[in-house]
C-alpha cells in the first residue's frame, strides 16, 4: 500500500497495548519500531486512561504551559524510596515510543493536539461539551448523595461508596508521593480488591447500579414541570451531570482480582473522543487507512462503534489481552463474560475471514472494518510485538 501521512492514522492505547508491566527489551524495542514507522508513514495518537501530561516530553510539557495554557501538574514517574517522584518522561526508556504523539487523547483530561510548534493545546469546545469545570464536583456530591440516600432508606445494606475511590482521587497522595498524577478533571476513578472473587464483581456491580440510579431519579426529577424550591435546587446543583454521566468498566480480574470502574462525561469515552479528534483534525477528508490498537472493552468499543471517515478500519486486539479468548471470530461462545461484562453484540456482528484471527464487521456506507484477534493472527507476540507484526504482515515491510 503507498503511504500519505495524511492518510494513514494509527490509534494506540497506552497501557497492555504500548506498554506492557514489566516490559521486556523484546516489548520496548517492538514499541519503538511502530513508533518510528508511524511517524515516517502517517500521524499517530494515543488514547488512554494515562493524563496529557503522562504522554508529554518535559519540552512540550514546559512549552505546553507557557504558550499552551496547560495547567495540570508535573507526572511523578519515577520511584525514590518507595515515593513517586518526577522523571522527565524521555528519560525512561519504555515511554519513548508514546511520549510527544500527534495527539492526546486522555480519558479524564481531555483531548490535546500538538502543533507545529511542539506544545500542546486543548480541545476547549470539547472541554465544555463535557460538562466544564464543574462536572467534577459535582459527580462527588452525587456519589455522596447515593451513598447518604442508602444509609438513610437501606441502613443494613447500605454501601460506603466514597471508601472506594482510588488513591488518585485525593490530591494529597500526589503531594506526599504517594500517587503519580493529580486527580482528573473529567473522570472518578473507583477500584475495589476484597480478596473473595465473587463478592468483589457483586460490590462493583452494586456501586454501580446505585450510582447511576440516583443519577437517573436527579435527571427525572429535573424534567418534573412543577418543582418544589428544595427539589430545584437539588436538580440546579448537579446541572453539570444531568444526562451526562457514564461509567467504562476497566477492570481486571486476572490480575489480583482488580476491578475498577470510571465515572466520565457522557462524552469523555474513547470512541467519542476518538471520533471528536479525527473529525477535527482531518474534515471531511478521508481517511485511507485507520488501525486502531488496544487490549480492553472500551478500547474496542472505540475501533468498532465509531463511525469514523475512513476508507478501511481496523482494530487490533493485541496479544496478552484478558479478552482474546473471549472474541475469537466464528466461535459460538458469545454468551462469556469478561468481568460481568458480555460481547454478544460484537459476536452477532462478527464473521470470519479466511485469515486466522481476522473477522470482519458490517460494512458503514461501503467502508471495510475488520476486528483482528492479535493472539491468533501473531501467536507469542504480546502489547506492542503484535502492532509489529501487524503492521510487518500488512505492508510486507521490516520494522527496525
Amino acid at each position: 500500500m503507498k503511504f500519505n501521512a495524511k492518510k494513514f492514522v494509527c490509534i494506540s492505547d497506552i497501557d497492555g497495548t504500548l506498554l506492557c508491566k514489566n516490559p521486556t527489551r523484546s516489548e520496548i524495542n517492538a514499541a519503538n519500531s511502530v513508533r518510528r514507522f508511524i511517524n515516517a508513514h502517517g500521524t499517530f495518537g494515543t488514547v488512554t486512561a494515562q493524563t496529557a501530561e503522562m504522554g508529554m516530553s518535559s519540552g512540550a510539557y514546559a512549552a505546553s504551559v507557557l504558550y499552551g495554557g496547560f495547567k495540570r501538574a508535573r507526572p511523578l514517574l519515577g520511584i525514590e524510596n518507595g515515593r513517586h517522584v518526577y522523571r522527565p518522561p524521555e528519560s525512561l526508556e519504555e515511554r519513548h515510543a508514546f511520549t510527544d504523539p500527534d495527539l492526546i487523547m486522555s480519558l479524564g483530561t481531555g483531548n490535546h493536539y500538538r502543533n507545529a510548534s511542539g506544545f500542546y493545546s486543548l480541545d476547549r469546545g470539547f472541554d465544555t461539551l463535557l460538562g466544564g469545570i464543574n462536572w467534577r464536583e459535582s459527580a462527588k456530591k452525587a456519589v455522596r448523595y447515593a451513598a447518604e440516600a442508602m444509609r438513610l432508606e437501606r441502613p443494613a445494606r447500605a454501601i460506603d461508596l466514597e471508601a472506594y475511590y482510588s488513591m488518585i482521587e485525593n490530591p494529597v497522595n500526589y503531594e506526599t508521593g504517594l500517587r503519580d498524577v493529580m486527580p482528573l478533571e473529567y473522570r472518578l476513578q473507583f477500584e475495589f480488591l476484597l480478596e473473595d472473587a465473587r463478592e468483589n464483581l457483586y460490590l462493583k456491580e452494586r456501586a454501580k447500579v446505585e450510582i447511576l440510579s440516583t443519577i437517573g431519579g436527579l435527571e427525572f426529577a429535573s424534567k418534573l414541570e412543577t418543582k418544589g424550591v428544595e427539589l430545584a435546587e437539588l436538580t440546579r446543583e448537579f446541572k453539570p451531570i444531568l444526562n451526562n454521566f457514564v461509567i467504562t468498566d476497566e477492570s481486571s480480574p486476572a490480575s489480583e482480582n482488580r476491578l475498577l470502574f470510571y465515572a466520565t462525561p457522557t462524552l469523555a469515552t474513547k470512541e467519542h473522543m476518538v471520533s471528536r479528534a479525527l473529525t477535527r483534525m482531518f474534515g471531511n477528508e478521508l481517511i485511507e487507512d485507520l488501525l486502531i490498537a488496544g487490549d480492553m472493552p472500551p478500547d474496542i468499543r472505540a475501533g468498532v462503534n465509531t463511525n469514523d471517515p475512513v476508507r478501511r478500519k481496523s482494530f487490533l486486539l493485541v496479544g496478552g489481552s484478558p479478552l482474546s479468548g473471549f472474541l475469537v471470530p466464528g466461535t459460538n461462545e458469545p454468551n462469556k463474560l469478561y468481568a460481568g461484562e458480555s460481547f454478544r453484540w460484537l459476536h452477532q456482528i462478527l464473521s470470519p475471514m479466511d485469515r486466522p484471527g481476522f473477522g470482519q464487521l458490517p460494512a458503514k456506507n461501503g467502508r471495510e472494518i475488520r476486528f483482528i484477534n492479535g493472539a491468533i493472527a501473531y501467536p507469542e507476540t504480546k502489547g506492542p510485538e503484535t502492532i509489529k507484526a501487524y503492521l510487518e504482515d500488512e505492508y510486507s515491510v521490516t520494522l527496525h
